[in-house]
């Protein structure tokens, strides 16, 4: 194990990437995939307006009144779209021809709203379309006035809303989604190095020989060597878990964040990676055996980790839950279960099966790495 932490793959694999890329991952994805609410609730609202000929002056008037509303009248409606892609622009509204006429007679006048509608734009735009509906119910209120009328009869009932699966809820299912996909990742890669140095390397050193010529048994070796690599997997997976509460703690002043994993789920998720890297130990076994230099173990290895990430990748889809027929799907269940922890919906009776299923693999894993280890022939090939 001590010449294990002084090789500078393993340090990297185990240690280092774990606790100081996923926190950075993690960040440039909130940026971009959960804007900061309260940046777009304060952001000034740039609003570009034709009027054709003066159309409409009672909504742009209402536009002008609001301090968080910086008006254009002087732009081309030709340039609104560019304007917006280049970001010079939030919206652009043209207020079609005859407007205000057909306001008058009664019937539907027209707007064409130019916008990017991406999720921080949807605040925006619910900002900008509160003046719009203001203005709506005010034309609504006329007509109905000169009728003899009042909104109440477009309006026959009242709906209480009640959203069941909140934002929290919401941002702790793909909080869920993507943590399966770095700790295993980081268990295998954190396994991988010291197997192809336990192995491959002893055959590169020459020191193979003189280790099966010790008074120990071949199962005694390969368990010791064994326990090494689920180890350093498992400390690799837990590592992972401290960089995502580094990056919790960096981003704790907002709440929907630091509630994404709690101690309590942490519990239950980690001591699956036990029986997952015992799996993962007996893949590697074989081909590091296998394998006569390190570069050849790479190349056998390395398109394991692609294998071992698709079913984590379909794990992630939405729509996609725990059942009693996944939980027995090795890696799968595990994606799952832990999208589920996280995002507090979990059946825990379910937990019963992975766990099952886990340790079924981690007893395959660990017949596979015997039978290979005691065959000579492919210890020593040539």
């Amino acid at each position: 194990m001590k010449d294990l932490l002084r090789d500078r793959r393993t340090i990297m694999a185990m240690m280092v990437l774990p606790v100081t890329l996923i926190p950075i991952i993690l960040t440039v994805v909130t940026h971009f995939t959960f804007p900061d609410p309260e940046a777009a609730r304060l952001k000034e609202i740039r609003l570009a307006v034709f009027s054709n000929n003066g159309n409409g002056a009672d909504l742009v008037e209402q536009f002008r009144l609001r301090k968080d509303v910086k008006l254009f009248e002087n732009i081309s409606p030709y340039e609104f779209k560019q304007l917006i892609l280049d970001d010079s622009l939030d919206f652009g509204l043209i207020i079609e021809e005859n407007f205000d006429q057909q306001i008058k007679a009664g019937q539907a006048g027209g707007l064409k709203l130019f916008l990017d509608y991406s999720f921080g734009d949807t605040l925006l735009y619910s900002r900008f379309a509160s003046t719009v509906r203001s203005y709506r119910k005010s034309v609504i209120e006329e007509r109905l006035e000169a009728l003899g009328s009042n909104t109440d009869i477009l309006n026959p009932f009242d709906t209480d809303i009640t959203d069941v699966k909140p934002s929290e809820n919401m941002i702790g299912s793909f909080a869920g989604s993507v943590l399966p996909l770095f700790f295993i990742m980081f268990s295998f890669m954190g396994a991988m190095y010291p197997a192809i140095d336990l192995f491959t390397g002893e055959k590169e050193r020459g020191t193979i020989e003189t280790l099966l010529v010790l008074p120990a048994s071949k199962l005694q070796i390969l368990s010791g060597k064994m326990l090494v690599i689920i180890t350093t997997g498992v400390i690799s997976g837990l590592l992972t878990f401290l960089g995502i509460y580094l990056y919790i703690y960096f981003h704790r002043d907002l709440p929907i964040i630091s509630n994404i994993l709690d101690f309590q789920s942490t519990l239950i998720i980690l001591p699956m990676t036990i029986p997952l890297t015992t799996f993962f130990a007996g893949l590697l076994i074989p081909a590091s055996i296998y394998a006569k230099s390190f570069k050849e173990a790479q190349s056998l290895l390395q398109p394991l980790i692609i294998l071992i990430m698709i079913p984590v990748v379909i794990a992630m889809i939405p729509g996609i839950k725990l059942s009693t027929q996944t939980a027995l799907i090795p890696i799968f269940n595990i994606a799952l279960a832990s999208k589920e922890v996280v995002a507090g919906s979990i059946n825990y009776t379910l937990l019963i099966p992975v766990y099952i299923s886990l340790f079924i693999i981690a007893a395959i894993g660990i017949l596979l790495a015997k039978h290979w280890f005691n065959n000579e022939s492919n210890i020593f090939r040539t």
